[in-house]
């Protein structure tokens, strides 16, 4: 049985049949008064598409490491940023999880435009970060509908 649970914004928790992967723990999920992150019963892995604050922040996936030891894919930029904080993470996909380069919509103002991956989860759920160009999708889709991701 699947069971999807947005967060909120781009952060969300997908339970295939008990495995638990929570994907983008942003800043958004970690600050908001109106999330509280104790509720996370459960974490067996942590995907980030990719470096922007409201996908990946530091203080929350370091609080998600130190409870469930959880293990971490990304892209390579995501991936350097933990190891100088100290925490494990790799580039390589984890088993029942397809990585597809997506490439981040364009941003008019702000930051860099950085590396973005989609992942395809147990064939089931794709999310696909901050972009619309998918070559496909499984059944259901996680799809931004405007920034920050529709919240």
């Amino acid at each position: 049985m699947t069971r999807i649970t947005r967060i909120i914004d781009s952060c969300v928790l997908v339970d295939l049949d008990g495995l638990v992967t929570l994907i983008d723990p942003g800043k958004f999920a970690w600050d908001w008064e109106d999330v509280d992150v104790n509720d996370i019963g459960k974490v067996d892995r942590i995907l980030v598409t990719h470096a922007h604050a409201d996908h990946f922040h530091l203080p929350f996936v370091q609080w998600l490491t130190d409870r469930f030891s959880a293990p971490i894919q990304s892209t390579a930029e995501v991936v350097t940023s933990l190891a100088d904080a100290g925490i494990d993470a790799t580039t390589e996909p984890f088993d029942g999880v397809v990585v597809t380069e997506a490439a981040h919509e364009p941003i008019p103002v702000g930051p860099d435009v950085p590396a973005n991956i989609a992942f395809d989860i147990g064939g089931a759920f794709t999310h696909p970060g901050d972009s619309y160009k998918l070559e496909r999708s499984e059944r259901i889709l996680a799809l931004p509908m405007s920034p920050p991701w529709g919240s």
